[in-house]
């Protein structure tokens, strides 16, 4: 048996997350669905002897470097009709095989041929992340995907540029923090017992803030072994306590409140927010999940929280409420709202060439009415895969007798 980590909604309909004990990933998946979990992400929730067999300590996610490049051979992939084993080995030909991106395409083409697209790419969430799944499975049924996946590869390069212009800026504030440290603990320990050892032979009392500074400096020099011991083991407690959601969120909303950090990570996370919610609305993905998956694509805690919260409360609103956002979402789900039929002659035109029972909902949506949206779904089914339309049945006209 594995343990595998799930995020998404609970059977309450919140985000949460969790783990799970499954022979693989598919029974991990169908035991989610009994127990009500809709999971957005299922990963092998990883021991430490199997990160030691893998090398595989610290961060496993791909650099965005590396999955900029990965999108930009989906979309090339997806422009030439290429299936996905094929984007995969010409993505994996011009990727380091010890990164953590060249592992996850080893993993997944091994994986190709034994499950769908989509649960590949959802397999490979801590390196991907959760949007590389969710757009393939959108992007495949929009009328240019290869679009979403450049566009997708243009975000993600954004992205990179600006981390390494962030830590190109915050690198000389915290070198500059190191230095002088060391220049002042080699003051206290080294330089100040001989600067004491000098004016010990003097019969004058020496300034209060010079006994302070040798007092401090003899205290340091005589438990360096403790107190390194000790910074070890708070640097381990913290560690230890930021793996707790709530407390990594107050420390995350900690950092939002300083001065100067805080505007940067607020303005940094707002942009990958506007930018990823684009993308995934862009591929038709319902809006309450392009927010679900956003939310977990956030390296910030305030900022996936703020995000989750969105999507929660969109989940709570009534309907009447609700129904104005369908009206920015794809065709089908926009069909809910009156506007949808106004100054739209080319949807009534497809709505009367084919008989469809299509009609808003504009203030309620009852259980009646999910009966007519299933007799709407059946006959758009029966339209799209049309026996004769698709070729599959040759009709013959009888000359008449």
């Amino acid at each position: 048996m594995q343990t595998f980590r799930w995020q998404g909604l609970n059977a309450a309909g919140m985000s949460d997350s969790g783990t799970i004990t499954a022979a693989d990933q598919t029974a991990a998946m169908r035991k989610c669905q009994q127990q009500g979990i809709v999971a957005y992400a299922l990963n092998p929730q990883y021991g430490l002897w199997e990160r030691f067999k893998t090398f595989q300590f610290g961060d496993v996610s791909a650099t965005p470097s590396d999955l900029a490049d990965f999108y930009r051979a989906v979309a090339d992939g997806m422009s030439t009709q290429q299936p996905l084993k094929q984007i995969l080995n010409d993505a994996a030909a011009t990727t380091k095989k010890r990164s953590n991106m060249g592992r996850a395409l080893a993993r997944m083409t091994d994986r190709i041929d034994h499950a769908k697209p989509s649960e590949v790419l959802r397999s490979e969430t801590d390196v991907l992340g959760p949007e590389a799944a969710a757009v393939w499975e959108a992007a495949v049924n929009s009328p240019e995907p290869e679009s979403v996946f450049n566009r997708l590869a243009e975000i993600t390069q954004q992205n990179a540029e600006m981390r390494h212009r962030l830590k190109g800026t915050m690198s000389k504030p915290v070198l500059y923090l190191v230095v002088l440290s060391v220049v002042v603990a080699v003051l206290l320990t080294v330089l100040a017992p001989k600067m004491r050892d000098l004016y010990s032979g003097f019969d004058a009392e020496l300034p209060f803030i010079s006994r302070l500074v040798f007092g401090f400096g003899d205290f340091v020099g005589g438990n360096i072994v403790w107190l390194a011991l000790g910074l070890v083991g708070a640097v381990a407690a913290s560690k230890t306590a930021l793996k707790h959601p709530a407390t990594r969120l107050r420390a995350s909303k900690a950092v939002q409140s300083i001065p100067v950090i805080g505007p940067i990570t607020r303005s940094a996370s707002s942009q990958r927010v506007c930018a990823l919610l684009g993308v995934m609305l862009q591929a038709n993905v319902p809006q309450e999940q392009a927010l679900r998956i956003v939310s977990e694509a956030m390296p910030s805690a305030a900022a996936k929280h703020q995000v989750a919260s969105t999507a929660d409360a969109l989940h709570n609103m009534p309907y009447d409420q609700k129904v104005e956002h369908y009206l920015s979402q794809n065709p089908l789900a926009r069909s809910l709202h009156p506007m949808a039929y106004e100054n739209n002659p080319s949807f009534r035109r497809l709505c009367e060439t084919h008989e469809l029972s299509l009609k808003p909902y504009p203030t309620a949506f009852s259980t009646g009415d999910v009966d007519e949206r299933h007799e709407l779904y059946q006959e758009l089914a029966e339209i799209v895969w049309d026996p004769t339309r698709l070729g599959l049945i040759e009709v013959v006209t009888r000359p008449e007798q």
